[in-house]
């Protein structure tokens, strides 16, 4: 599982639980999260 939260420690994603270990990189890639945090604005 990953989780991402903003500086207040508000939980802004959660992923799934994976089986095994994953690479958080490579759970990022997987959910998209990557490409939603590149392509938002401020």
């Amino acid at each position: 599982m990953q989780a991402l939260a903003d500086a207040a420690g508000q939980l802004i994603w959660a992923s799934a639980a994976l089986p095994g270990s994953v690479h958080d990189l490579t759970i990022a890639r997987n959910h998209g999260l990557i490409d939603t945090l590149t392509s938002a604005t401020y």
